[in-house]
């Protein structure tokens, strides 16, 4: 149950920081296939996040190589 807790609040204190599509995706992913977790619903965030991160970076580092390239 702490864990449970600890999710919820940590939820509460990032939801309106979410993109509302991964908001979305998550929950509908944690509703799938028995109880809901909050811990589940963090994980799935988190991953959202992490993900999304990572492709903003890898367009940055793109980018900032196709404009240092000289012709």
């Amino acid at each position: 149950m702490t864990g449970e807790e600890e999710a919820r609040r940590q939820i509460d204190k990032d939801w309106s920081k979410t993109p509302s599509a991964e908001r979305r995706q998550c929950i509908g992913t944690v509703a799938v296939g028995g109880s809901p977790s909050y811990v589940e619903l963090v994980v799935c965030l988190e991953m959202m996040r992490d993900s999304r991160t990572h492709r903003e970076e890898q367009r940055t580092n793109g980018a900032q190589k196709s404009t240092s390239k000289k012709p």
